[in-house]
């Protein structure tokens, strides 16, 4: 997760070979974020988003998202507690 850490170009930013499985929220984020790379990643069993962009200004460019394998995304609902 990359939040509020505005320009990376000359910083490595990289989420690269992981595997997320059984997130209660999102998968991977970028946040107000750009020069990130994203890629060669699995997400499985994923609330909300696998791979969730988050554009709160115009710091988010030059993100490479590429290769990921994201299964079975689901509403938020799944985790919620019975009442």
């Amino acid at each position: 997760h990359f939040h509020l850490c505005g320009n990376m170009t000359n910083k490595l930013a990289v989420l690269k070979g992981l595997f997320v499985k059984d997130s209660s929220n999102k998968g991977l984020v970028v946040h107000s974020t750009g020069y990130v790379t994203v890629e060669d990643n699995a997400l499985l069993n994923i609330a909300m988003a696998g791979v969730f962009l988050e554009a709160a200004d115009s710091v988010e460019v030059e993100n490479i998202i590429t290769r990921n394998l994201v299964v079975n995304v689901f509403g938020e609902e799944r985790f919620a507690i019975p009442a």
